[in-house]
């Protein structure tokens, strides 16, 4: 398996001054790396790992915003299977197909890891309802398993009677 981990919360000199910018940002000598590094390797299940989503259920004014849309472009090609971030303190998996969503291109998994710490997002004051989203709001976890061709990725989240599988899905080699 390839993992690839990117710095998305770069600042450029010309942000300097903003002291929060949601968006975050990916420098172009990332994006080129990650595409040599992926066009390199052998592997047959490629992940890359970041802390923003390239698209937001906050809305459309959060999602594929400057070079983000290059950057799925890049993991797109680049045969990656899923696009593992944060940044929304909630959790959501969504299959984000050609044409789906503003600007998408290509098809690939993006799943937003659970906040592990941070003050949960409550559902209510997330801007999208589809229930293609999959989302949930709370504290929780990631475990992925690779076995053979099969990726399985379980999401786990504290409930009521402690930690509760939340939800769970699998992946097969191209």
């Amino acid at each position: 398996s390839f993992f690839a981990v990117l710095d998305t919360y770069h600042i450029p000199k010309s942000m300097e001054a903003i002291s929060y910018v949601r968006q975050g940002h990916i420098r172009d000598e990332q994006t080129l790396w990650l595409a040599e590094k992926l066009a390199a390797t052998p592997a047959r299940h490629r992940f890359v790992f970041g802390h923003n989503p390239v698209y937001s259920p906050q809305g459309p004014v959060q999602s594929c915003i400057g070079n983000w849309c290059d950057l799925w472009q890049v993991m797109n090609e680049g045969g990656a299977r899923i696009y593992f971030c944060g940044h929304d303190h909630l959790y959501s998996r969504r299959l984000v197909t050609a044409g789906s969503l503003p600007e998408a291109t290509s098809t690939m998994l993006q799943v937003i890891c659970p906040t592990s710490g941070g003050k949960p997002r409550p559902l209510d004051k997330v801007a999208v309802s589809d229930p293609s989203w999959h989302l949930w709001s709370g504290h929780g976890f990631l475990v992925v398993d690779v076995q053979g061709a099969t990726v399985s990725v379980t999401a786990w989240g504290k409930g009521p009677q402690g930690w509760e599988r939340i939800d769970g899905f699998d992946v097969t080699a191209h």
